[in-house]
Order: C-alpha cells, then structure tokens, then sequence
C-alpha cells in the first residue's frame, strides 16, 4: 500500500477508463478509515472541480465523492501532482459486459440511474456520458449505481446534440440507449 497524499493510500488496480485508473484504497479521515476507490486522473483542475460539484449529491444510486486533491508521490503512470479522487467503494462491475441481460436487469439498472439523474438534475447537475461504463452494477439485489460524472460522453450512448454540450436532455437520451443496449436491442 502507497500513501499518495494525506490519509489516502492505495494499492491493487481495479479498472481504467478514458479519463484515468481507479484503484483500490484506504482513506482516513477523522480518526476513521474505510475501504474506497481511488481514481488517479487525467484532466488536472476540471477533474478537481467535478469532484467538488458532484460531493454536493447524496443518493443510494449515485457512487459518493468522498475526497480529492492532488497526490504528493507518483503511483505507476501517474506523478506527483496528479488529481486524485477518493470515492465510495462498492461491491459491482461495470455494465460493459450486461449487453443482452433481459428485461428485469435492464429495466432496474434504467429505474436506479433515473432516479440518481433525477437527484443530481435537481441539483444542476447533468452526468454528460451516461453508458454502460459509467453505471455500475450487482446482481445481487440488484443494485445498480452512477459514476463517472462529466465525460465527454460515449460513442454509440451520446445523443447528436451532445458535442454542444451536456444538457438534462443528452443525459435522458443516453439512459434510453443504455436501456436497449442492455435489453440486447
């Protein structure tokens, strides 16, 4: 286990995406310490002020930013000075490998990320790359949680008005192509 920054260390790869690695960690604050996820990211100050937009929201769907900041040692790939974001770790795999799972599946997972768009929409908020990378997911349950908020969005997910911009609308379109990729339509 690496310590990269105050109260965070890190350890074990658990994913990559286009934006940066998330690997599994241990965050300390006030005296207590939890498992989480650690996502070392390209994008410096943007990724940064995400992070602080998104640890506004508080919804059992939606993955909780717990921290973030910037590292003090490098870690693989990354340097010193990489952002980093601390995040709620939970028990669930990308949606990349569902395509097909059946109706009861798809229409769960398209029930828990509108309600999270729906908690974060009323904050202001608009995700902007709703697809089957950036929603997580555990049979058990089921459960089904977002992340990832303010990609640039996802070919085949994002709706043709989306290079001018994330709007609540975009993100709507792009939960109904997420609902057929998992239906296998």
């Amino acid at each position: 286990m690496q310590t990269i920054a105050p109260g965070v260390a890190i350890e074990g790869w658990i994913g990559a995406g286009a934006t940066g690695t998330v690997y599994g960690g241990r965050w300390t604050s006030d005296g207590v310490t939890r498992e989480v996820a650690v996502k070392l990211a390209r994008g410096g100050e943007a990724v940064l002020e995400q992070a602080r937009v998104v640890a506004r929201l508080n919804h059992p769907n939606i993955v909780r930013v717990l921290d973030w900041g910037r590292t003090e040692v490098g870690w693989d790939e990354f340097e010193a000075g990489t952002s980093y974001v601390v995040l709620e770790r939970v028990e669930g795999e990308n949606l990349t490998g569902w395509a097909g799972v059946g109706e009861e599946l798809a229409e769960a997972a398209v029930e828990a990320v509108l309600a999270a768009l729906a908690h974060a929409h009323e904050f202001g908020t608009v995700h902007g790359d709703i697809s089957p990378g950036n929603v997580l997911g555990s049979r058990e349950g089921p459960r089904f949680w977002l992340t990832d908020f303010g990609g640039d969005g996802t070919p085949g997910f994002s709706a043709p008005e989306r290079a001018a911009g994330a709007t609540v609308a975009t993100d709507l379109w792009s939960v109904g192509a997420l609902g057929r990729f998992l239906v296998g339509g």
